[in-house]
């Protein structure tokens, strides 16, 4: 499968976060791990933040000036105003009437399974990156994967996600997600985040 029309989205991983969140490291290393790919692979990606003067921003492993687009809220659902219109004009440009946007960050019971919900809402079709989604307490992960896919998301990891994305290995950026994903700290990281989120789901 190929994912034909791909976005990434970012959900709210900010430094207020780092000692409340359940293995927050995987969370902000497959975040780090699919904002790269989707550089290489020129795939839109874009970033919210919750409250920022509140809840400080987004964490210093990511830089926010790489994104596409990046926006405050208060709202729970990264669905507001500028990026329904980023996302709507998107789909213009590429003469689609649906997106394929994947998603990672926190909380997966609130900021993201609300984000999702608008998101299938406005016929997006949705991916969970479930090695990139964490809450404050695992039992609400699993609930909230469970009711995104009762929505019709599809959930699936970061490496598939990207291989999906990619589709061949003629692919123009293939020789440089070879290297992201063998190196020593992705690597690593990547096997905890499957062992420790989507193992446990």
């Amino acid at each position: 499968m190929v994912i034909a029309n791909p976005v990434l989205l970012v959900c709210d991983i900010q430094e207020a976060f780092r000692s409340s969140i359940y293995e927050y490291p995987s969370v902000i290393s497959t975040a780090n791990k699919v904002v790269r790919a989707s550089q290489i692979l020129k795939v839109p990606h874009y970033v919210t933040t919750q409250m920022a003067a509140k809840l400080k921003p987004t964490v210093r492993e990511l830089s926010v000036n790489t994104f596409s687009g990046s926006w405050d809220k208060t709202k729970f659902s990264m669905a507001v105003p500028p990026l329904v219109n980023a996302l709507s004009d998107l789909a213009k440009e590429r003469g689609v009437a649906s997106l394929d946007i994947a998603i990672v960050g926190i909380e997966a019971h609130v900021c993201v399974l609300q984000t999702v919900m608008d998101l299938r809402k406005l016929g997006h079709n949705v991916w969970v990156l479930a090695d990139g989604v964490s809450s404050s307490s695992l039992g609400e992960v699993k609930v909230a994967i469970e009711r995104m896919k009762s929505v019709g998301a599809v959930i699936s990891t970061s490496e598939s996600w990207i291989f999906e994305v990619m589709g061949d290995a003629n692919v123009a950026g293939f020789k440089e997600i070879q290297q992201l994903i063998k190196e020593d700290g992705i690597k690593w990281s990547s096997k905890h985040a499957l062992e420790k989120l989507v193992a446990k789901i």
